[in-house]
């Protein structure tokens, strides 16, 4: 049983997908506090012009460090704002885009969000990518577990591997930094990171391959058949 955990995430890159498509389950942090500044609302894209640029959803901000996710809401006037401007943005930028046609309506429907959750938001972005995709991998909420609340960092996770009888816990690499293998070794659960070379595609507006954007700009660039096989492609010729 290899299980993946992470934040919900704005529009997410090719990687996150991945590593959700390598796992049998997937836990989405949902009761871990917001960071800040967060790739939770933002990610990269690029301009028309083939320049990169952050996109960053609207937040009530206050105090939102010490709300957990779940509990953090759009601003009722920067998300209007912030989104309406984000899909000016993507609309202007990629109409060029081969496949823009293709698949705009989707992305203009879920910019066009009227509710106030920024978790309900993240999702819909996420189970549309998940169909995209094609990944079946099953979702568990971090809040629907029972585990030791007080809990925190490795200890947490490990407490939500085990309430899921993982063997294997595929890690991003980022997480390196604050892994103690040693403790997950002791919970008889092997940590593997991920392994991941993001696909190459060609992009209507630069030269030079950029990766690591928003997989929305593969979307745009193949269309969802190509992107779709481009990604299981990539996915199989990887090691976990």
């Amino acid at each position: 049983m290899t299980v993946a955990i992470h934040q919900p995430l704005y529009f997410p890159w090719i990687g996150y997908l991945d590593k959700m498509a390598k796992a049998d389950k997937f836990i989405i942090l949902d009761s871990v506090a917001m960071t800040k500044p967060s790739p939770i609302t933002r990610n990269r894209f690029l301009t028309e012009d083939g320049i990169e640029k952050y996109l960053t959803a609207g937040i009530v901000s206050k105090s939102h460090t010490k709300l957990k996710i779940s509990e953090v809401k759009l601003n009722p006037v920067d998300s209007i704002n912030s989104l309406a401007k984000h899909e000016n943005f993507l609309r202007f930028n990629y109409r060029k885009a081969p496949y823009f046609k293709e698949v705009w309506p989707s992305i203009e429907n879920l910019l066009n969000y009227s509710g106030e959750s920024l978790l309900e938001f993240l999702l819909r972005i996420i189970n549309y990518l998940r169909e995209v995709f094609d990944i079946k991998t099953e979702l568990i909420f971090q809040s629907t577990i029972e585990y030791d609340k007080t809990q925190k960092s490795n200890e947490m996770l490990i407490l939500l591997l085990k309430s899921l009888n993982a063997d294997i816990y595929l890690s991003g690499t980022g997480a390196k930094d604050y892994m103690d293998d040693k403790l997950y070794e002791d919970a008889l659960i092997e940590v593997r990171y991920q392994k991941f070379t993001s696909p190459l595609y060609k992009q209507f507006n630069t030269t030079d391959f950029i990766p690591n954007l928003s997989s929305i700009d593969m979307l745009f660039n193949c269309g969802l058949k190509g992107s779709r096989e481009l990604f299981w492609t990539n996915v199989g010729n990887s090691e976990v």
